[in-house]
This record gives C-alpha cells, structure tokens and sequence, in this order.
C-alpha cells in the first residue's frame, strides 16, 4: 500500500513539472510579418493571403529600398504617361532563400501584371505583359492626369505581380521584391516632356522564380 502510494505522488509530480516547463508553441512557419503583413496597397490577397507557396520555404528579411526623390509635376494637372519596367529573373540554386540575385539568369517569356489605383484608390488600370529575350518588361499606360492616380502619386497607386514562368525548370514563385504581394515601383529620374504630357518611367526591383527542386551541394 505504501509503495502504490509513493508511486502516485511520483506520478504526480513529474505531470505537473512537465506542464509547468513545456515550451510554447512555436509560431507559423509563415506567420506573416514586415510591412506588407496585414494592410496597406500592397497587402497579400487571393491565393497567396497566407504565406508562401504550399511546400516553399520563406524569403529572407526584405532590404530596405534605397530611397528616390519623386516624380514633381510641372503643375496640378500635369497629364503624364506611365511607363513601368523591369526585369524577371530564375534565381540561382546557390542563393535560395535568400533575395540575393547573384548568378540568375533572366526568364524569356515570363508573365506579369501591373495594376494602379485612382485618387480614391479603386483599381484603375491593369495591365499583364511578357519578358522578352533578355527577361525585361515595359508596360504603358494611357495618358492621364497625375491626380488620376492615387494620393497624387504613381509610386502608392501602382505594383507589379509574378503571374507565371514558362521555363518548367524554374517556376517557383520567390517573394523577392515583393513579387507575389505586389512590388512597389520607383522613380529613378526617367522621364521625357512633350508637348502636352510627359512619359514618366518608372521601375520595379528584379522579380524572381526560382527552381522547384534543387540538386544539393553537399554529401549526406
């Protein structure tokens, strides 16, 4: 009788040690976090709300994007031509998961879109184009008022979206320079004045696939 009640109060014991110094629960894999997290222009949506794609592994931290001094119109209702550019590469294997582009090759043929907003930030323009030979784009839009885009300001009404990579090797989305959420655009000082507007380019950072199996460099 003894020794069964000794037993128990040794059960007992260790159940509530364990309860006491169990860990917590460690927090998604893709808990969302950064500016793009939960609100905002750029905000994830559709199939990608929750995180990257189902069987990916997350980015690095995003680096901080060199600031630019903004398009300034000649006056409030200065008509303006946006273009927007940029480049769709196929990360290498040596860097995946991480944002560097060191050693990736451009992507022919890869798709994307490019959507604005209107002063009351409603979707207003979109657009979808085609990487060329050298992974580059450069979609146009029609002539409007600088008021017609939101907050005055292309760089807060427009981003550009991956869609899709035509290379069966290397059509994994990456979220480097925000390629899946929505990638910010720039003003790098590109512009040409005509007569009655002015064509204002402005670019996006590199947007990345990257392979969906890569052969590994090391020996188990």
């Amino acid at each position: 009788m003894a020794t069964l009640l000794i037993f128990s109060l040794l059960l007992s014991s260790s159940l509530f040690v364990s309860a006491q110094y169990a860990p917590a629960p460690a927090p998604g894999l893709y808990a969302a976090e950064g500016p793009y997290a939960a609100e905002g222009p750029y905000a994830a949506e559709g199939p990608y709300a929750a995180g990257p794609v189902p069987g990916d592994i997350p980015d690095a931290p995003a680096p901080p994007m060199a600031p630019t001094e903004p398009y300034v119109p000649q006056n409030a209702t200065q008509k303006i031509l946006v273009v927007v550019e940029g480049v769709v590469l196929c990360q290498d294997c040596g860097t995946r998961g991480t944002w560097s582009l060191s050693e990736s090759k451009p992507i022919k043929g890869a798709k994307i879109s490019v959507t604005c907003r209107d002063s009351k930030n409603r979707p207003s323009g979109y657009q979808v184009s085609n990487t060329d030979d050298n992974g580059y784009y450069y979609v146009r839009f029609d002539v409007a008022s600088i008021t017609d885009y939101f907050m005055g300001d292309p760089t807060k009404a427009c981003f550009v979206r991956l869609l899709s990579s035509p290379n069966s090797k290397c059509n994994d989305l990456t979220n480097i320079n925000y390629g899946i959420v929505g990638g910010p655009i720039r003003f790098d000082g590109k512009k040409y004045s005509g007569a009655d507007y002015d064509t204002v380019i402005y670019e996006s950072g590199p947007l990345s696939f990257r392979p969906h199996m890569c052969v590994p460099t090391y020996q188990y």
